[in-house]
């Protein structure tokens, strides 16, 4: 359960990867997101709840979905790549040094520096 309904989208995993994936990328195939965020099965039901919740659109192109952000997942995306500018600095994309992914933050930010 979360305080905030936004925290039911959000604090689910690969949602905010999606969102920023597709705005500093475009417009995407639900292969590429599969292919470039996450190819756990899950994925289908994760975009189907950013479609419902007014984040994305899915279009049927032939046989493939192309997935885009809407104006306000648009918004949502600009607003995490900003969050993350703010804590990290612009280190955005750099690589997780061996042994720290996962770990909550980026290379070189000790605990004390990056969770006070």
């Amino acid at each position: 359960m979360s305080f905030l309904r936004i925290g039911d989208i959000l604090e689910s995993r690969h949602m905010t990867g999606i969102l920023v994936y597709l705005m500093l990328n475009g417009p995407r195939y639900k292969s590429e997101i599969y292919r470039n965020v996450s190819n756990s099965p899950r994925m289908q039901y994760k975009l189907e709840q950013l479609e419902e919740c007014g984040m994305v659109t899915m279009t049927q192109r032939g046989k493939r979905t192309e997935v885009e952000l809407t104006d306000s997942g648009q918004m949502l995306a600009d607003h995490l790549y900003e969050m993350e500018k703010t804590l990290y600095g612009d280190r955005f994309g750099e690589p997780w040094p061996e042994g720290d992914r996962g770990r909550g933050r980026p290379p070189g930010i000790s605990r004390r520096t990056c969770c006070p």
